[in-house]
């Protein structure tokens, strides 16, 4: 599963995410050029395993506390 959610372009401004815990995996590139993201929030039961290339980049993100289950 893949966040479908493409900030770049569409007119939308997204300041901050909430993923749920069936999560599994981020795509490269998913809210890169996201300027106005700041914060992205993970359950405590997270199953996210993968975060794909600079899925992140050119964000406001300035912390970034990942789940437990993310293998790097």
């Amino acid at each position: 599963m893949e966040p479908g959610l493409d900030c770049r372009g569409q007119g939308r401004i997204v300041f901050r995410l909430v993923f749920p815990d069936s999560l599994k995996k981020i795509g490269s590139n998913a809210f890169r050029d996201c300027k106005n993201l700041s914060k992205v929030t993970f359950g405590k039961n997270s199953q996210l395993e993968f975060i794909g290339y600079v899925a992140f980049a050119d964000t406001s993100i300035e912390e970034f506390i990942s789940p437990s289950t993310l293998q790097v």
